[in-house]
């Protein structure tokens, strides 16, 4: 009986460079979102306004507001970074339906909760972040 030859080696790292070059790259997991849901449609609003709030900071960059100095600017924007990083991290609220802004430490909220408790919610993670002197949340609540 004559010997089998050794087979191909099956890990990666075993493999001659050649053949590892000449492979395909793998497909990394994304998450599919069908152009037309409400996911897609969200995901959309929430890049326009990125870009639009990038646009503003570009613009106003330079010119700080009459009274304030760049280190006022770099405090409010810091809030409301801290308070949307809040509401993304929490599942019960919903950071897409939510606008934060933050003048002087007052921070302004608006959008549209689902319920009471999480209006309520969203105004307590927002008192709970470092800087902030008051909320004013003018959340209307989804009927």
């Amino acid at each position: 009986m004559a010997a089998k030859p050794p087979s191909a080696p099956s890990t990666p790292a075993a493999r001659p460079a050649g053949r590892a070059a000449a492979r395909r790259p793998t497909k990394e997991a994304t998450p599919k979102i069908r152009l037309g849901s409400a996911d897609s449609q969200a995901l959309i609003q929430s890049n326009q306004k990125v870009m639009a709030l990038e646009q503003k900071a570009r613009e106003l960059s330079d010119q700080p507001m009459p009274g304030e100095t760049v280190g006022d600017k770099i405090d409010d924007a810091s809030i409301t970074t801290q308070v949307k990083y809040a509401l993304l991290s929490h599942k019960g609220t919903s950071a897409l339906k939510t606008k934060v802004t933050t003048v002087d430490g007052v921070i302004v909220i608006s959008g549209e909760a689902a319920s009471d408790a999480e209006k309520s919610l969203v105004t307590k993670l927002a008192e709970d972040v470092r800087g902030t002197k008051s909320v004013v949340n003018n959340m209307t609540v989804k009927s």
